[in-house]
């Protein structure tokens, strides 16, 4: 958790005695760093956050809201904003003209990583981009909802925390004492860190060493971190200082970890011209939950209608188009051709090592479905309940699980739900795989005669019986 970290560091930073750091303190760094890497393994990586932030003109009037979600398990992230802009008539908030603005960022249980905005009321978006590697993703993710959020660990113009400044980009820093601030004494360090600006913090003794101020200014070309500003294309043009204040900060323990909960900053742009622009905002953690049930409020699950446009970035520059399809992004230019009348493809492509006495003069019933959906899962456990009857008709009954998965996985999972036969998994492409056999969506069930001719395809459980009846009552079933 960034904001855990970031004041983590801190704290270690500030245990070492203040005339240390006015020494050889970079002496100390491996070891400070070392301390805290060991005090993070105590540190949930599970969490649920709501938080809100206002920014509000000179005057107070407010001018944005966001409400936020947060929702991490370690593997899976989801983060929701919901970003209300409102114009000002006569120097006044007018909220007539809100149209909320919704973008969610999220990994989702099957590893694969969305981004995703939009301004419909039911928050589904028109567009999306897609990562199928979430692994690569989680990070970056967890990075860019920080940005530009005091509580979060972030100052304006960062693209990495202060936890990364601090330990790896400092090159000066300097104790200047204890400095009282409503009525609580703090150490106040000061680091000049190049390419990034001036930084000063003030650390509360009596609540382990967290800010509770911040002060950052920044010149030419340290505003825009590592990249410099004469690359940058601005239509307004290039500030020349950017100035960031956060105080009036409050803590609350939760449940033996400490967190800043409110705050307020100060955002201040100049401009060559003189023009200023500024920005005041008011932070606030709403909850904070470390055992929260993530079912319960639908995390990870994406929330795109069928059909949407999906620009997937593992074949950016080709020439093919992708959309959102049945819970799976679909190159819509491979349409998945009927197997009726056909000869059933190779069971080997799915992961079954079938003898030829296991299948031969038998119908085929194969099921392909993906465990971390419910109807798939549902499905799957109620041939279960038939399987017995099923193979006393004569019918091999075969499940494949049709999306990425690990075997180990997969196999708790046939175990937990005593499934009797055989079960595939999908180890190659699974959208050519989907195409080679005809599955348009999941779950999606083939039958097969005795001469593996397909006889029926994409029907459901409650047609099952009837499709087998057809099939026996055919000449030679």
């Amino acid at each position: 958790m960034k904001n855990v970290q970031i004041f983590l560091l801190i704290c270690f930073i500030l245990i070492v005695d203040s005339n240390g750091l006015c020494g050889n303190h970079q002496g100390q760094t491996e070891e400070i760093v070392q301390r805290f890497n060991a005090a993070l393994r105590n540190m949930p990586n599970v969490f649920a956050i709501e938080a809100k932030t206002k920014y509000l003109t000179n005057t107070g009037e407010l001018k944005q809201l966001t409400d936020i979600k947060y929702y991490c398990d370690g593997k899976c992230i989801d983060v929701e904003h919901s970003v209300h802009n409102y114009s000002l008539v006569n120097g006044k908030t007018d909220k007539t003209s809100d149209v909320p603005f919704y973008q969610r960022s999220m990994v989702d249980r099957k590893n694969r990583a969305f981004y995703y905005d939009s301004e419909r009321e039911d928050r589904a978006p028109e567009y999306v981009i897609f990562w199928s590697d979430g692994e690569k993703e989680f990070n970056d993710i967890k990075n860019k909802i920080g940005i530009g959020r005091a509580l979060e660990g972030y100052v304006t113009g960062d693209r990495i925390s202060l936890i990364e400044l601090f330990s790896e980009k400092t090159s000066s820093l300097r104790y200047k004492g204890l400095e009282n601030i409503d009525g609580s004494e703090c150490h106040v360090l000061e680091a000049t860190i190049e390419n990034y600006g001036n930084y000063t913090l003030w650390l509360d003794q009596k609540h382990n060493c967290l800010p509770r101020n911040v002060s950052v200014v920044k010149k030419g070309e340290d505003i825009y971190g590592i990249k410099p500003v004469s690359e940058m294309k601005l239509s307004h043009g290039a500030p020349t200082e950017i100035s960031f204040v956060m105080d009036s900060v409050k803590f609350k323990d939760f449940n033996g970890v400490l967190l800043p909960i409110e705050c307020k900053t100060t955002l201040i742009w100049k401009y060559k011209d003189g023009e200023t622009a500024e920005w005041y905002g008011e932070h606030e953690r709403l909850s904070v939950n470390f055992h929260p049930d993530f079912e319960a409020l639908n995390a990870f699950e994406p929330n795109i209608p069928n059909g949407t446009r999906v620009n997937h970035q593992d074949f950016i520059g080709k020439d093919t188009r992708f959309e959102w399809r049945n819970g799976e992004v679909v190159n819509i230019y491979i349409q998945p051709l009927p197997l009726i009348g056909k000869v059933l493809p190779d069971l080997k492509d799915l992961g079954l090592n079938l003898s030829p006495a296991d299948v031969n003069d038998k119908l085929i019933l194969l099921c392909f479905f993906d465990m971390e959906q419910r109807p798939s899962r549902n499905c799957v456990q109620e041939l279960s309940k038939k399987a017995k009857e099923l193979k006393e008709k004569g019918i091999v009954t075969i499940a494949v699980q049709a999306s990425k998965i690990e075997q180990a996985t997969l196999n708790e999972w046939i175990k937990e739900n005593n499934i009797s036969f055989p079960v595939g998994l999908i180890n190659d492409d699974s959208q050519k795989t989907h195409s080679a056999w005809g599955v348009k969506s999941l779950p999606w069930m083939i039958l097969a005669d005795k001469n593996h001719i397909v006889t029926a395809e994409g029907f459901n459980l409650d047609e099952l019986d009837g499709k087998i009846r057809d099939d026996s009552e055919k000449p030679g079933g």
